[in-house]
């Protein structure tokens, strides 16, 4: 032992009271740490924070008239030589950036390349590498907010640009490293970083990419829209199912013991069929595996709905 050869002493490994402290402690913290989960995709917790938190600022936070105060700035002499800081515009902006991921599954690159004429706001659409894709109610509205102030800052700056979202000096979110451009996407992202500390937006589109598979959309037309291979969304999809199946067989397995896997559980007694929307006991008399094709991926239903249209219950 270190204390008999070298003479070195730790009071909390001499002292048996202290030692016995120590483990019980650690072992409480140890129960209360979560188990782990896929680091390929975002969790449902981290989307619903995000998501909750972008609703707060547009809802409680976002002032319009704060924005024009920040590019206006540019223009006040008391500012020159003065290091300006954009919050509320690169909030604002980031929060339609993230969107966009969250809807569309878009990587960082295609965002910072999309340009403005790709917008067609009349009609609710915006093209994506040949896509024409429906925007909702709220990304229109915003997004015609923000060409309002994007003009603004082009008129003020003096400046032409053709890419969608720019800086509030009329730049695009790019940066240089080691003589190559890349997305500024602490900038670009700012929102998601203010609310989850980083800017995985990967994380989110994976999400996103699994939920289009899902409901059968062609494997080559997602990566084409995520700018993704197509092996590399087999790939997520074969972890996620393989995830999947063990979390399923945890379930089974803990229910078996009388342990519930999750505290949800224990608050909410049911779970919500993402089939017909039921609200069922989470037990195991009360689901099913089903598949809507042979050699498709598998999907937990209620045994009343059975999937509605899944034909191969296992």
């Amino acid at each position: 032992m270190l204390s008999e050869k070298y003479n070195i002493k730790n009071e909390i490994f001499v002292n048996k009271e202290l030692y016995k402290n120590f483990i019980s402690r650690s072992k409480d913290i140890i129960s209360k740490l979560k188990e782990s989960e896929s680091k390929d995709i975002a969790s449902d917790e981290q989307f619903e924070e995000l998501n909750i938190g972008i609703e707060n600022f547009l809802k409680k936070k976002l002032s319009i008239e704060q924005i024009y105060n920040e590019i206006n700035r540019f223009r006040d002499k008391t500012y020159i030589n003065k290091k300006i800081y954009f919050k509320m515009y690169n909030r604002f902006v980031s929060s339609i950036t993230t969107k966009l991921v969250l809807k569309f599954a878009l990587d960082n690159i295609t965002i910072t390349s999309l340009e403005v004429n790709c917008l067609d706001l009349k009609n609710k659409v915006i093209n994506v590498k040949g896509f024409k894709l429906p925007l909702d109610s709220e990304l229109t509205e915003l997004l015609t907010k923000y060409l309002e102030i994007r003009e603004y800052v082009l008129n003020l700056q003096s400046k032409i640009q053709n890419v969608l979202f720019i800086k509030p000096d009329g730049e695009p979110y790019i940066t240089v490293s080691n003589n190559k451009e890349k997305p500024d996407c602490t900038r670009l992202f700012k929102i998601m970083n203010d609310i989850l500390h980083n800017v995985a937006t990967d994380l989110f589109a994976s999400r996103r990419i699994l939920e289009m598979l899902d409901k059968g959309i062609d494997i080559s037309t997602v990566a084409n829209l995520s700018g993704r291979s197509t092996d590399k969304c087999i790939e997520l999809q074969r972890n996620y199912l393989s995830d999947a199946g063990e979390r399923l067989q945890q379930f089974f397995k803990e229910e078996e013991t009388g342990v519930l896997i999750n505290e949800n559980y224990k608050k909410k007694a049911v779970m919500k069929c993402l089939f017909c929307g039921k609200d069922v006991k989470p037990i195991s008399e009360e689901w099913v595996l089903v598949q809507f094709k042979e050699d498709g991926p598998k999907h937990l239903a209620c045994r009343e709905c059975k999937g509605k249209n899944g034909k191969y219950r296992l």
